[in-house]
């Protein structure tokens, strides 16, 4: 049965200080680092968008998470620095490995 994400997508400031930097000002870092540590090549961050989006569908997937490519596709169009920290936040519930 699939679950909702740990955080929510507007749970920014949960994040930690540096995460939200990287979001909001470099987050093409932050894709490679979530990638990273998803197992996938952190050169992801060449592509951010593409790159984005196999790494959220990746950590719905492995994680039983609810949602969809296109509301995947929406949330990273419409507000990726949110997504990317969610999906930070996500990983670093799962692993225990966040940038403080």
């Amino acid at each position: 049965m699939p679950r909702e994400w740990s955080s929510g997508f507007c749970d920014c400031c949960a994040a930690g200080c540096l995460t939200c930097i990287l979001a909001f000002w470099c987050y093409p870092l932050l894709i490679g680092l979530n990638a990273h540590k998803m197992n996938e090549t952190f050169l992801m961050c060449c592509c951010p968008v593409e790159g984005h989006l196999q790494i959220r569908s990746k950590i719905r997937s492995e994680h039983g998470i609810e949602g969809s490519l296109l509301k995947d596709c929406l949330l990273i169009s419409f507000c990726h620095p949110c997504a990317t920290i969610q999906e930070a936040n996500e990983i670093a519930k799962v692993y225990g490995s966040q940038p403080k």
